[in-house]
């Protein structure tokens, strides 16, 4: 397995739209802010534990819908960049143009999973926005920001596999010379 590189000898990644690419740009910085967040407040927590045995109350819960956006908002990032890990024992000896064509059934089959997770997420976003579901924890922390993250994701995802499927189509349909 290879995580793609692009011109380190990994799997070339596609070209996005301006606009799409600074969606993503802007979801992966959203992420790695969410990150960084969950970094300070649980070791923060972990600190006030063990040195003061008082726990920060809700930092589970707001760590918990932290990673939720954090893992979704930097996945189209990391697809429009070749980033995702990758089994290239195959593929590496196939012909362009055939790999090409993996490319597009691979990014076809990305769209469906990601497709069904941004339709049910939307839909689990909408309900828990409405109901205004808060968790069972010891702090009553709402649950919509991460179903609504986890829905952006996904769109932002589902974007990036049409537009990686649309260059692997065009390369596969190119005369080769």
């Amino acid at each position: 397995m290879t995580e793609g590189s692009g011109a380190q000898g990994g799997a070339q990644a596609p070209p996005s739209s301006t606009g799409l690419l600074r969606l993503e740009l802007l979801a992966a910085s959203v992420a790695g802010i969410g990150v960084l967040a969950m970094m300070l407040l649980g070791g923060l927590d972990v600190l006030t534990t063990n040195a003061l045995n008082r726990p920060i109350p809700g930092a589970y819960e707001i760590i918990e819908t932290l990673m939720v956006a954090s893992i979704f908002l930097a996945l189209a990032l990391s697809q429009a960049q070749g980033r995702q890990i990758r089994v290239e024992l195959i593929t590496d000896r196939m012909a362009p143009r055939s790999r090409d064509l993996v490319q597009v059934f691979s990014d076809a089959c990305s769209l469906t999973v990601y497709g069904f997770i941004a339709w049910y997420g939307a839909k689990a976003a909408w309900t828990s926005t409405l109901m205004g579901e808060v968790s069972s924890g010891a702090v009553q922390f709402p649950q919509w920001p991460a179903k609504i993250a986890l829905t952006l994701g996904a769109v932002l995802m589902v974007l990036q596999c049409l537009a990686s499927a649309r260059t692997s189509l065009k390369q596969a349909l190119s005369p080769r010379g």
